[in-house]
């Protein structure tokens, strides 16, 4: 997941892959919340994407969040803002249950 396969929580973020789907989101929300930011991450350093560019993922699979991962200090300033949102998403998920449906969305 990481860009350099050297972040913080590399170890968590490669099992976290391995548990993804293939394709689309899930029945858990823990889940979306990790599916999304990583579809956010490879975006911005794979096109240069902005996270307001999925305005409609982060309304439904992160925002919930906002208050356990501190989403609102993200500005979207450079890849550091985002590196460190991915941190704090790793962080609060990774001793939750992630068992989960895949559904189309």
């Amino acid at each position: 997941m990481y860009w350099n396969e050297t972040g913080k929580y590399q170890e968590e973020a490669n099992k976290l892959n391995e548990l993804m789907p293939d394709y689309g989101y899930t029945t858990n929300d823990y889940m979306n919340l990790f599916i999304t930011i990583s579809k956010i991450y490879y975006r911005k350093y794979n096109d240069g994407d902005s996270i307001f560019e999925f305005e409609d993922k982060v309304e439904k699979y992160i925002k919930p969040f906002t208050d356990k991962i501190d989403f609102n200090s993200y500005k979207d300033y450079d890849g550091q803002d985002l590196e460190d949102l991915v941190n704090r998403v790793i962080e609060f998920i990774k001793d939750k249950d992630l068992s989960y449906e895949s559904v189309e969305s």
